[in-house]
């Protein structure tokens, strides 16, 4: 697992899907922390929703991350709030 400023990046193990990994981590975590899933996969959103998991769809997520580049003078704007919370971002 790699982090970056909260983010977590996951590589599965052999023969798991990233579908298989983010149900179990919903399902365990969901209702304990503050986990915000990013994905447009309709069935994803509906199985970690019930998990009480946030939901950010990829779209969102790309406009977040955009939002957080560091501006013109260079400041870094990702440290910016008091709660970061897990997010895992799908690709397809």
């Amino acid at each position: 697992m790699l982090d970056h400023h909260n983010i977590h990046v996951v590589y599965t193990k052999e023969a798991e899907t990233a579908d298989a990994y983010i149900e179990k981590f919903a399902h365990e975590n969901g209702r304990k922390y503050h986990v915000t899933v990013a994905t447009s996969d309709g069935l994803e959103q509906i199985i970690i929703t019930g998990q009480g998991c946030h939901l950010l769809s990829a779209r969102e997520f790309e406009r977040e991350v955009e939002a957080k580049k560091p501006d013109a003078s260079g400041n870094n704007r990702w440290n910016e709030g008091k709660n970061h919370p897990i997010t895992f971002w799908e690709m397809h």
